[in-house]
């Protein structure tokens, strides 16, 4: 808000409420402190549904992951198996584990 509207907003201010200016002063202070309180409440509003959107997005990431099975004799095929299984990127069946 610019100089000149804050001056006449003041003005007014002090008509209708029939105060002095410093009464306007304290009020304005006190309104601009509520104000940011509320954008920062605000805010981290925001960024706690954005890490709980970042959460979820995560998990159907996850939900769709390609799982991969080895299948017939291959060399290395437990160590490769480990390996997927610790990554959590092996397929078991039913029956195994």
């Amino acid at each position: 808000m610019d100089k000149d509207r804050i001056s006449k907003l003041k003005s007014h201010f002090v008509k209708v409420n029939n105060c002095s200016e410093e009464d306007f002063e304290e009020y304005y202070k006190a309104v601009l402190s509520q104000k940011r309180k509320t954008s920062l409440e605000t805010i981290k509003e925001r960024v706690a549904n954005y890490k709980e959107t970042a959460i979820t997005k995560e998990k159907s990431i996850l939900d769709d992951t390609v799982l991969y099975r080895i299948e017939g004799n291959i060399p290395y095929k437990e160590e490769a198996i480990k390996q997927l299984t610790g990554k959590g990127l092996y397929r078991f069946y039913e029956n195994e584990e």
